[in-house]
């Protein structure tokens, strides 16, 4: 997926759209759980730690916005 794409459904998401955040769920979960898990070095606590960040990102009412970073920036 492109990063021209992932902002879009990143935007729909924001929106609203839940189909859309799926697909970025999808797309971005296991980055992000890669990256946490590097971290902490715990499997459970990666694991809850990377649906708490996609919780957060779900529930924010703080819009994405393109600032010529990369989308999945917003989630770290």
């Amino acid at each position: 997926m492109s990063e021209e794409d992932l902002l879009v459904l990143l935007q729909k998401a924001k929106q609203g759209d839940t189909l859309a955040f799926e697909k970025v769920y999808t797309h971005l979960f296991l980055p992000v759980y890669r990256y946490i898990l590097k971290r902490v070095q715990n499997k459970t606590i990666a694991e809850d730690l990377t649906q708490t960040v996609f919780l957060k990102v779900y529930t924010s009412k703080t819009p994405f916005e393109n600032k010529n970073t990369s989308p999945l920036a917003y989630f770290f």
